[in-house]
């Protein structure tokens, strides 16, 4: 029976858990995508006590890469998709074509791969 010493098992663990968040990540339904975008500017529209958002975004991937388009987004306070989303910041969205050939988007949530690489490289460098 080999026996391994609990460091090497660590360093080859810590190693495939770089690896695989190294790759960024593409999902598809469909005709639906989910790809990133950057935020090229925000306007607030607010009616009453309600703020919505006006996002125009360009998108980064897939098929309407290059496109720029426009969404609402409606923060709500409470929940876990209050986004503060500002000009440079880059987002996952949804996008999907209507009946006339237009592309229709909604902000699903924030990108956060460049952070998750970072956090995965300091600690490569703390504990290997």
């Amino acid at each position: 029976m080999i026996m391994v010493g609990y460091d090497y098992v660590k360093k080859i663990c810590l190693l495939f858990l770089i690896i695989v968040l190294m790759f960024d990540v593409n999902y598809a339904e469909d005709s639906n995508e989910i790809v990133k975008a950057q935020v090229l500017n925000v306007n607030i529209k607010q009616q009453g006590d309600i703020k919505m958002k006006i996002v125009r975004l360009r998108i980064l991937e897939g098929k309407f890469s290059g496109q720029e388009v426009t969404c609402e987004y409606l923060p709500i306070r409470y929940l876990g998709n209050n986004y503060e989303l500002e000009k440079g910041k880059k987002v996952i969205i949804g996008t999907d074509l209507d009946a006339n050939g237009k592309v229709n988007v909604s902000i699903i949530d924030m990108y956060r791969v460049e952070y998750i690489k970072m956090l995965s490289i300091i600690f490569l460098i703390c504990f290997v």
